[in-house]
């Protein structure tokens, strides 16, 4: 029983040595959740590819975008700024809707998957 409940907590680890992972500090004073999120190398302890931030103009409006390569998704939001933008996505995250708002690419054997409703 012991070795049971002994597994269902993690033994004690020295926190991550983050000091070569980049510091943005205009995002870490405009948007810290978002800038925290940029930052997150690691899932359940496992290695993850950290998500890019981007932007681009189509048709006279500027998007701000969010992708995650390795799970094939991104969210993108229409800003008047790219600082507007950021702000935007710092919300969604912070309030729990990332899940909702994702757009999910089309597998790579061609077939589109399902999208989900976002901006």
């Amino acid at each position: 029983m012991a070795d049971i409940i002994d597994s269902l907590y993690e033994e004690h680890k020295e926190p991550d040595d983050e000091s070569d992972l980049i510091v943005i500090p205009d995002l870490v004073e405009t948007c810290p959740v978002l800038h925290d999120f940029m930052r997150f190398t690691k899932f359940m302890g496992k290695p993850t590819e950290s998500p890019r931030l981007g932007y681009h103009v189509s048709e006279g409006k500027l998007y701000v975008s969010l992708s995650d390569g390795q799970r094939r998704r991104s969210l993108r939001v229409n800003a008047a700024t790219f600082y507007d933008g950021l702000r935007e996505i710092e919300n969604h995250i912070t309030q729990g809707a990332l899940g909702s708002l994702w757009y999910n690419w089309p597998q790579r054997n061609g077939q589109k998957r399902k999208n989900s409703k976002g901006s």
